[in-house]
């Protein structure tokens, strides 16, 4: 069957109900792609995928200032900002369609008409992280106490931070998380920031996909992934305009460090006093919000005594309600006098606080804990450290991640970039995929689709390709005995179901 294109686009103009806008769509185009690894342990950002659309405004149906418009009650004053969207693509006329883009819209940017062009709008589209980037939330000190006490590893942390944004489960695709992190906490935070910093510090990914999903990807998906573990297509030169090849230094180094920093719970102490006098009017109720110098496993109901101006004793007029977080206490005082203010003085919060800081490092080095050390030997050494993230927080943590490191970046890696490839809608990023072209290599190779960039219009669907090469990302993957598998595989028997543990 011959390949045609065709698309549906969707967008909910009044964050409800979606309206088919396939007709108006000119072209459009966009990108997704993974973190390098390691960058977000020093970043401690993630990449929000975009879309670029044009469409067709002659009638100015998306502009913001006409009236006249059937949208214009959505899209006036500015209404547009945020409101969902979704792109899919059919490339068999229509008989199955694929997502490619799942976000909300930046602001439409109407164009007017002129002698050569008719009017448009430029519309801007993030992913789904975009929507909740800048939502911030404080853990409860029963949640911080709850993560703690039960071992909770990252995969289940993301989770409990994306319900508290109201993300429902059936939103995520979550790999099983395996690094207990033991001490994590929101202060008026981002989740979603946050959550790509703690996905780096146990060597995973967090992104959201082209279905809208939000993704966590383990340090050992690519290893236990069926779509990185086996090739879902092969690429010739039928399939493709260009193809270059690279090595690249930047993630070439012959030994890792990595900082961490442990915390403990101190002995009960002031947690928090006020610098300048609480004073609440008669009759009045004041909220106060006591912002912890460090956070806190416990903390016990405020210290106070309430008096007049002129030191007359009303404590019993006053009470106070106490929400405790984490890092922060927010206290609701009413003070039911009906006549004299409340000085609350002397005022304090006691508890336990959670303290730590960088205290350990630990250095995996080619040579002594990898397989390419001779590799270095003439050329030099070259040490990545890394420092600074919070969530790394004991020993075995960090050996763990500095072996993992080490060992994808010891060896010179092969970058691909694939120009011009015939669009597939359902290719995804962490894909594995086969590369053939014999005017570069003598037979096929493998490699990791990390990041996607494309382009819709009525001439066709085309892809720009980004991989890394999958040899040597993970040193035991190829070989028997491989990794441990849980009921597959045995610890300590030289058998043919024994396994290596991983990192």
């Amino acid at each position: 069957m011959a390949r045609q294109v065709l698309w549906q686009l969707f967008i909910a103009w009044d964050f409800s109900t979606y309206t088919n806008e396939s007709t108006r769509l000119m072209r459009a185009s966009g990108e997704y792609s993974l973190t390098p690894p390691g960058d977000g342990f020093s970043s401690g950002r993630g990449i929000i995928s975009s879309m670029s659309m044009t469409l067709n405004n002659n009638d100015g149906r998306y502009s913001p200032l006409n009236t006249s418009s059937a949208i214009y009650s959505s899209i006036q004053n500015g209404k547009a900002y945020h409101a969902p969207c979704y792109l899919n693509v059919s490339i068999d006329n229509g008989g199955s369609y694929t997502r490619i883009f799942t976000g909300v819209i930046k602001y439409p940017k109407p164009s007017g008409a002129n002698t050569k062009e008719i009017s448009t709008v430029e519309l801007e589209c993030r992913s789904m992280e975009e929507k909740y980037l800048q939502d911030k939330l404080s853990t409860t000190l029963e949640d911080f106490q709850a993560l703690h006490d039960t071992a909770a590893n990252e995969g289940f942390i993301i989770d409990n931070w994306l319900t508290g944004l109201g993300v429902s489960t059936g939103d995520m695709q979550f790999d099983a998380g395996i690094t207990v992190v033991p001490w994590v906490w929101l202060d008026d935070e981002s989740a979603i920031e946050e959550a790509w910093k703690l996905a780096a510090a146990t060597g995973g990914r967090f992104y959201a996909n082209p279905n809208g999903y939000f993704v966590y990807e383990s340090a050992t998906h690519w290893l236990t992934n069926s779509a990185s573990v086996y090739s879902q297509e092969t690429i010739d030169t039928n399939d493709f305009e260009k193809l270059d090849m690279a090595y690249e230094d930047k993630d070439l180094f012959s030994s890792v460090l990595v900082e961490a920093a442990p915390r403990e719970i101190l002995q009960p102490d002031i947690l928090w006093e006020p610098d300048e006098n609480i004073v609440v009017p008669a009759n009045t109720t004041r909220v106060y919000t006591a912002k912890l110098r460090q956070p806190a496993y416990t903390i016990d109901n405020a210290s106070y005594t309430a008096t007049t101006a002129g030191g007359t004793n009303i404590t019993a007029s006053v009470s106070i309600t106490q929400a405790n977080f984490a890092q922060r206490v927010v206290l609701t005082i009413v003070n039911a006098h009906t006549t004299h203010a409340a000085y609350l003085r002397p005022f304090s919060i006691t508890g336990r606080a959670v303290s730590g800081g960088a205290t350990i490092e630990e250095e995996r080095n080619s040579t002594t804990h990898g397989a390419n050390g001779s590799y270095f030997t003439s050329r030099g050494d070259r040490q990545k450290s890394i420092r600074g993230n919070v969530y790394v927080q004991s020993r075995s943590h960090a050996a763990m991640i500095a072996e993992y490191l080490m060992r994808q970046s010891e060896y010179p890696r092969i970058t691909y970039k694939v120009g011009g490839a015939l669009g597939v809608p359902g290719r995804r990023l962490s894909d594995k995929v086969t590369l053939n072209d014999a005017s570069l290599m003598s037979g096929s190779t493998t490699a990791i689709i990390t990041g996607i960039r494309w382009r819709l219009d009525n001439k066709g669907f085309k892809q720009d390709l980004t991989l890394i090469d999958s040899a040597n990302l993970y040193p035991y993957q190829s070989t028997s005995p491989g990794y441990f598998i849980v009921n597959t595989n045995k610890l300590g028997s030289a058998d043919s179901l024994r396994g290596r543990l991983f990192f």
